[in-house]
């Protein structure tokens, strides 16, 4: 099958017999709900840039199983190269929409999946999980669908719950397994035709039912999505959601992922109990998971710092030194964050199956600036224009034509036009412009840019240099230097 337009992705989407829950009721059309559908529309983009010339470098390479052009957001990663393209192209779709990406989780887990089978296989050899798996991956690469990779269990410990707890084997036949519980925060869910499930972490030989990796169709049966509310959700089902939500065509939403009894046959499970290899697989998706989130931040923190400097301009403060300081301040910030993200790409190393692994000691570094930096460059950014935008009123008294009773005899929307009119910018372009920057930086895209992190699972720095060998190189030669015997 070639790669997909946007329209024919929306329309797959249609397609499924997804369960999608919200607001207390089950949504029936969720495909252009008003919440829901800027999501898609951030995952449809991607389809249609692979899809025509502009952006078919970027997004799509050849599929090392098939040799055919695929999207790379289905491509197995086998060098550094590889990995550099995925940063970029997750940055520059970041920029495009302003928000993280749903599609790149689905990316990373396909890769952790793949090493991780291949290394199980053959340290076991009793099992044909990277079989199973390739088939799988071809599968995904000749549709063009997206996935949903999720790792996060719901529940808080993991012998406590009996329905929605953290996600295990309830049952095994011949045919394959039976699976019931929860994950959190699916990024991509609503917008996925299938989801590539983990294990959340590390297991003990007593919690070897929550050693599970599987693949499932987005509308398996037992299978229900619900929806997870984000700050000012509710603004795009109001009558000036066009203005006032602020990213009014994408955006990114999360949800819980319940599983009641899910059977999964055996071609689609690639881990089942294998309590030994559960935090290999979470530490190599969560490995995968922190270069992707860092390089969509720094596509996103790209959008923020345009849309401040415009802002100024409109307001025609841009060359004060109070305002070219914090500008520069806040893409040293997003470069630094992208350098590192750069770093990861050249530390890359090849892994068992034959695509490649990234050095855990930059993935260790990611995990205080994913963080750190989109919160030091939203302070700054609200620093800059914080009197304006915390002062915004609605589009509707923009609009307004009633008559404010004094002297003046002037409407409602002529007093607010005339209080937000910029130097550069009539008052209804800088409404939006603010509305935008006000969205990442407060609104439903600060849930992903400030608090989106990578899922337990990886190795702190102290962990993963004793991995690398680094710190048992470094006592070596101490001793030498020292004529320590």
């Amino acid at each position: 099958m070639p790669i997909m337009t946007g329209k024919e992705y929306l329309e797959s989407l249609r397609d499924l017999k997804t369960q999608v829950y919200m607001f207390g009721v089950r949504e029936a059309q969720w495909v252009d709900h008003p919440i829901l559908r800027p999501t898609l529309n951030a995952a449809a983009m991607t389809y249609n840039l692979a899809a025509n010339a502009e952006g078919q470098e970027l997004f799509t390479a050849f599929s090392a199983e098939t040799g055919n052009r695929i999207s790379r957001f289905s491509q197995l990663l086998t060098s550094g190269t590889d990995v550099q393209r995925k940063a970029d192209m997750l940055r520059d779709i970041s920029f495009r929409t302003a928000t993280l990406s749903g599609r790149s989780p689905g990316l990373d887990a396909l890769n952790a999946v793949f090493s991780a089978t291949a290394r199980i296989d053959e340290e076991s050899g009793q099992t044909a999980y990277h079989e199973n798996f390739r088939k799988y991956l071809t599968y995904i690469q000749e549709s063009d669908f997206s996935v949903g990779g999720a790792a996060e269990d719901g529940g808080a410990v993991q012998s406590a719950f009996d329905g929605a707890g953290p996600l295990r084997i309830k049952e095994r036949t011949d045919e394959g397994i039976v699976v019931s519980g929860c994950k959190r925060f699916p990024a991509g869910a609503f917008g996925s035709h299938e989801y590539l499930i983990l294990p959340g972490g590390a297991c003990d030989e007593s919690q070897k039912n929550f050693a599970v990796a599987f693949a499932v169709p987005a509308d398996a049966e037992g299978l229900f999505l619900l929806y997870g509310r984000r700050p000012s959700d509710t603004r795009r089902l109001e009558v000036y959601a066009d203005t006032d939500v602020g990213n009014r065509a994408f955006g990114q939403q999360q949800a819980l992922l319940f599983f009641d009894n899910v059977f999964v046959p055996h071609e689609r499970v690639f881990l089942a109990g294998e309590a030994a290899y559960a935090g290999v697989l979470a530490q190599r998706f969560a490995e995968y998971r922190a270069h992707s989130l860092a390089a969509e931040k720094a596509g996103v923190g790209d959008a923020l710092i345009a849309a401040v400097r415009l802002a100024t301009e409109y307001g025609g403060t841009y060359y004060a030194q109070d305002v070219q300081d914090p500008l520069a301040r806040m893409t040293e910030l997003n470069e630094t964050l992208f350098a590192l993200v750069t770093a990861c790409s050249a530390g890359t190393a090849p892994a068992s199956g034959g695509n490649c692994k990234i050095d855990p000691v930059f993935t260790a570094l990611l995990e205080r600036p994913i963080l750190r930096t989109p919160t030091k460059i939203t302070h700054i950014a609200l620093r800059i224009i914080a009197e304006t935008l915390l002062s915004l009123p609605s589009k509707a008294d923009f609009s307004a034509d009633i008559p404010v009773q004094t002297a003046a005899g002037k409407t409602l929307g002529e007093w607010t036009a005339e209080a937000f009119r910029g130097a550069g910018a009539e008052a209804p372009e800088r409404l939006r412009l603010l509305r935008l920057i006000e969205d990442i930086c407060l609104g439903s895209g600060a849930a992903g840019y400030l608090a989106a992190r990578v899922p337990r699972g990886w190795l702190s720095l102290h962990q993963a240099l004793i991995e690398r060998g680094t710190a048992e190189k470094a006592e070596a030669r101490i001793k030498t230097l020292a004529g320590i015997q």
